[in-house]
């Protein structure tokens, strides 16, 4: 029979349908039924839950922590330099919302494998980025697969430890620190209620150029807009920013 929980939730409740290894198996076996859920690495969810012999991962009662794990981290996309809504975006926003129904056994099924291909295709973007290069010599393709995503997905779930997998998966180099901490200032800078894109007139680099050292403090190239700096050395910071744009650093 199948089994139901309530989901607690201040605004509205969520009925889930309890998920059953066998019926999970079943369910993936039959790839035209898994394909209409809309899934994109469909060979990457059979891999997935071959290694975890066909457990559910996300929609069960017991998965709840391994799920908020996620539905965070797809939150907190944006400061990666992903994008939130590349990520089943429609059916988790409806999920967060609360508004999609999961009454069924099947409605449960096509939701468990809707959150592991948002987490494959997550967590493959942050091993291998979300733009692949074409890399070739004389011909011979290569494929980047030195990191197997759906085994460390399963490995890193079933040790509790999904909340490590990024760190995990992304390079350690200080070019990718730099990178980040450049995308949480934009991020923060562009949330902030009073954010407005500036254009710069007139052109003349002097610190009277108010238009200017908004941009540059938007970029991240200065602190403060109030900060007292000299016409010689803002030229270098205009450079600065030029240069971020693989501009002419002309000043």
């Amino acid at each position: 029979g199948i089994i139901f929980f309530i989901a607690g939730c201040t605004c509205s409740s969520l009925i889930v349908a309890q998920i059953s290894p066998d019926s999970l198996q079943q369910f993936l076996s039959n790839d035209k039924q898994a394909s209409n859920t809309g899934i994109q690495f469909l060979a990457g969810v059979k891999e997935f839950y071959t290694t975890l012999n066909y457990k559910p991962a996300w929609i069960n009662a017991e998965n709840a922590i391994t799920r908020n794990v996620l539905l965070n981290e797809l939150k907190l996309s944006s400061a990666k330099g992903l994008e939130e809504k590349d990520y089943q975006y429609g059916f988790i926003e409806s999920y967060r919302k609360r508004t999609v129904s999961l009454k069924t056994m099947k409605d449960s099924l096509e939701a468990e494998i809707r959150f592991a291909d948002a987490a494959l295709h997550f967590y493959n973007d942050i091993g291998y980025g979300n733009t692949k290069p074409q890399f070739g010599y004389y011909g011979i393709k290569y494929l980047l697969d030195c990191k197997n995503v759906p085994d460390l997905l399963a490995e890193n779930i079933s040790k509790n430890l999904l909340s490590h997998l990024a760190a995990q998966l992304s390079e350690g180099l200080p070019e990718v620190a730099a990178i980040e901490k450049k995308l949480r200032w934009i991020n923060r800078v562009m949330s902030d209620s009073s954010f407005r894109e500036v254009t710069i007139v007139p052109n003349k680099v002097t610190a009277d150029n108010k238009a200017l050292l908004t941009k540059l403090f938007q970029l991240g190239i200065i602190n403060s807009v109030n900060e007292k700096i000299s016409d010689s050395l803002l030229k270098q910071m205009v450079k600065e920013a030029q240069r971020q744009f693989n501009l002419l650093a002309d000043g």
